[in-house]
């Protein structure tokens, strides 16, 4: 499966991050310019969404996205995650932030996804992602419409360092333990 990757071209310490990682990993890949756009979180939404408009034109049975600040929890991280695609899934997460996700270990879901760096939305949801609010947090909207799969242990984390999401530079580091589920 070739890797989706969302890179926001002003940003030259992800694009050397999401090189690194996808060498090291051995993934395909293609990258996409992130929608740039006066609200962070409505430009972050576009950028996911004009994947998936792809990959339901051209009929991909999934699509496998990814964020250029996406970093590997091991060397073969990647192919253990691509391992581990559920047998029935909406949206399947390499690694999610916080208590709030309240993982199900009887079926594998979240009650909510925090965090989208590494994904695969399946073809059978790409109808409703694309109907989701661009207004609200990708994640907060993915939850809200589904029960997202989480790959344990987890296999991808979010790079350390500023956000583009969360504004005026601010830095975040959501890698600490109290954020880790």
């Amino acid at each position: 499966m070739i890797a989706q990757i969302i890179h926001n071209p002003n940003r030259k310490d992800r694009l050397q991050n999401i090189l690194e990682q996808t060498a090291e990993q051995r993934i395909k890949y293609q990258i996409w310019d992130a929608t740039l756009s006066v609200n962070p979180i409505e430009g972050c939404h576009r950028s996911h969404r004009k994947i998936v408009q792809w990959a339901q034109a051209t009929r991909e049975p999934m699509v496998w996205i990814m964020e250029d600040d996406c970093i590997f929890t091991a060397p073969n991280a990647a192919e253990e995650f691509l391992k581990k695609i559920p047998a029935e899934f909406d949206i399947y997460t390499a690694g999610t932030y916080g208590q709030v996700c309240k993982y199900n270990s009887d079926d594998g879901t979240m009650r909510r996804m925090s965090g989208t760096h590494c994904y695969i939305v399946h073809s059978r949801f790409y109808e409703e992602f694309l109907n989701l609010d661009v207004h609200e947090h990708i994640d907060v909207a993915i939850s809200n419409a589904t029960r997202p799969h989480l790959c344990l242990p987890m296999t991808a984390l979010q790079m350390p360092g500023i956000s583009d999401v969360a504004g005026d530079g601010a830095e975040v580091d959501y890698n600490q333990s109290n954020y880790v589920v």
